[in-house]
């Protein structure tokens, strides 16, 4: 299977979000607070959100390295 943009971005888009609340909510554990905090949520949906727009980007074929806006 070829990986194009989109897949990519897909992918980021799942991964990201989960890797930062595995990391994040294991670093809460460790100091004593608890796993999932409100903060950690909104960071979440953040990555989300964000890696959704790239890979809307993505399937239109708009790149943020070739946009021309003066």
């Amino acid at each position: 299977m070829k990986i194009t943009r989109l897949r990519f971005r897909l992918a980021e888009m799942v991964i990201a979000p989960l890797a930062l609340c595995l990391v994040d909510g294991l670093i809460h554990r460790m100091v004593g607070e608890p796993f999932m905090t409100e903060f950690l949520a909104g960071g979440v949906l953040a990555v989300v959100f964000i890696r959704g727009i790239d890979a809307l980007r993505a399937i239109q074929h708009r790149w943020p390295e070739t946009d021309a806006t003066p």
